[in-house]
């Protein structure tokens, strides 16, 4: 098979109250519709319920390509996970947040080898994974996990938790102190992880080689009067990290995470002129 990445975990709906519109998104669902966008072959790895915003999530990630042949769909007494926001001057207020299952298939002697033959497997804080990447790491999967921004999943009892299972960890640092911020990198080092991404907000990122301490300054793209700032972060990732693991290895390291770069700052600019995560919105009273 083809070199490939796997987004694992997480699905959600989006309801722009103040538009009646809804859109499929999620931190898992977004990396693999991001990174086939970036033209790496990609699989969605999940859990979908069986009701309509499972149908909405489902078709659309069919619809662009996206493998599907490892997700589940599942009845639920709990509806699929969305969240409530406002989209003010194209960017999203959160409003509130409805919880789903947050279930994942199976780990399967055949899932667990389809997982290990990846590029790159990504997942989040958000996809209730955890008990899982220990195992997947021992098989040989390569990971990266986003960390997000909630000071919950930067203590150092999460990340002695999941650092020693990941490849590539990614923060969201915007505001946060330069000793935070080492402290972060210090635990991710300690713990084996390969590299780690910091992104932070409209300063420039940052990508670290952690075993040789080697950084590398990114850029973010100046877009203005952007449409819509949801899912920006997840394309950006996606196409960075999917870029890092696909280019040829025998390449620099500078060479490869400055074509990451560049491939990370262009796909964000094009999420931000798109409604939603990236697109097939639906009226929120389409039932």
């Amino acid at each position: 098979m083809n070199q490939y990445v796997v987004g694992y975990g997480d699905n959600v709906v989006d309801y722009y109250r103040n538009q009646n519109i809804k859109y499929p998104g999620g931190n898992a669902v977004n990396f693999s519709v991001n990174a086939l966008k970036n033209n790496v072959t990609s699989y969605y790895v999940g859990s979908i319920a069986n009701d309509n915003d499972g149908d909405l999530l489902y078709n659309s990630l069919n619809a662009v390509g996206v493998g599907l042949e490892h997700v589940e769909r599942f009845d639920s007494t709990l509806p699929t996970e969305n969240t409530k926001v406002d989209i003010v001057d194209g960017d999203r207020v959160f409003v509130s947040a409805t919880r789903g299952d947050r279930r994942t298939p199976k780990l399967t002697s055949s899932l667990i080898s389809f997982l290990s033959n990846a590029q790159l497997v990504h997942s989040s804080c958000h996809s209730n994974v955890e008990e899982y990447l220990p195992l997947l790491a021992q098989n040989g999967t390569r990971i990266s996990y986003d960390f997000d921004s909630g000071p919950k999943y930067h203590t150092d009892d999460y990340l002695k938790q999941i650092c020693p299972s990941l490849y590539i960890a990614q923060f969201s640092v915007s505001d946060q102190p330069d000793t935070e911020v080492q402290r972060l990198i210090d635990r991710c080092a300690t713990s084996g992880v390969a590299y780690a991404l910091f992104t932070r907000g409209s300063e420039a990122p940052f990508f670290i080689d952690l075993s040789s301490k080697q950084r590398f300054d990114g850029f973010n793209r100046l877009v203005k009067n952007p449409l819509d700032t949801m899912g920006a972060g997840d394309s950006y990732f996606a196409a960075f990290a999917s870029t890092f693991v696909t280019t040829d290895s025998s390449l620099t390291l500078e060479t490869r995470v400055t074509e990451s770069f560049n491939r990370a700052a262009e796909s964000s600019s094009r999420t931000i002129m798109e409604a939603g995560s990236y697109g097939f919105g639906i009226p929120i009273n389409n039932q």
